[in-house]
């Protein structure tokens, strides 16, 4: 029996290895699937899913991408690799309240989920890292495109240290911080300079929103008298 157990192992094994060696995405999908459809309790199927996913949007087949998230999903709502993916997908169409509900997931399953046993502790903190970072970006982003201007204050604070050194990233993120402290000052005049603070911060970077965030820094200093 271990005999048995120990050779459908190796075929395992050389079955994904000849799938990660090749390099035409189309083929490579149809045998990491196939290697799944053998045994679905393989410990080399883990990450298959996600990795599909990834190779479908590469051939620009959004619909089998999708289609294959969501039956992954179904099955195993917080695999987050799959989740990541998904919420990328929404964010690129501007889908704002799905991304923020899938954020939300993602933040929450990373909070409780523990080390895969197929990676080391150094590179799941590395991965968990750099999955709370653009969850908190997008899901913040989202947040005040949305209108919940509280949930993208929180989100995109957490995620400035994330996106340092990205200038698009950090001119996006300092101008919906801006934005957000600027409506959360209809109830909480203090906001308005948190605002400037970060309208200021945007203007600094060259990106597509540093005139408005000049022009937004000099209006709202004029409106709530600041100096």
């Amino acid at each position: 029996m271990g005999g048995l157990y120990l050779e459908d192992l190796y075929a395992e094994s050389s079955l994904y290895a000849i799938a990660e060696q090749t390099a035409d995405p189309g083929t490579r999908v149809g045998l990491l699937l196939g290697l799944q459809e053998r045994n679905p309790k393989s410990p080399f199927v883990e990450n298959i899913p996600a990795e599909c996913v990834a190779l479908y949007k590469k051939l620009n087949q959004m619909d089998k991408a999708m289609a294959l998230a969501d039956q992954t999903l179904a099955a195993d709502p917080d695999n987050v690799d799959v989740l990541m993916a998904v919420t990328e997908y929404h964010f690129a169409r501007e889908e704002h309240l799905k991304v923020v509900a899938s954020t939300v997931h993602v933040i929450e399953v990373l909070d409780k989920k523990p080390r895969p046993a197929s990676i080391g502790e150094e590179e799941w903190q590395k991965k968990k890292t750099q999955m709370l970072g653009s969850a908190h970006y997008m899901g913040g982003v989202s947040s005040s495109l949305s209108g919940q201007h509280g949930r993208a204050d929180q989100m995109l604070r957490a995620a400035i240290p994330f996106v340092a050194g990205d200038a698009t990233q950090e001119a996006a993120l300092f101008y919906f911080l801006g934005l957000s402290n600027y409506k959360l000052a209809d109830q909480n005049p203090s906001r308005a300079q948190e605002a400037v603070k970060y309208w200021k911060r945007c203007a600094t970077i060259k990106s597509n929103f540093q005139a408005q965030a000049l022009k937004n820094v000099e209006a709202t200093r004029r409106e709530f008298n600041l100096p």
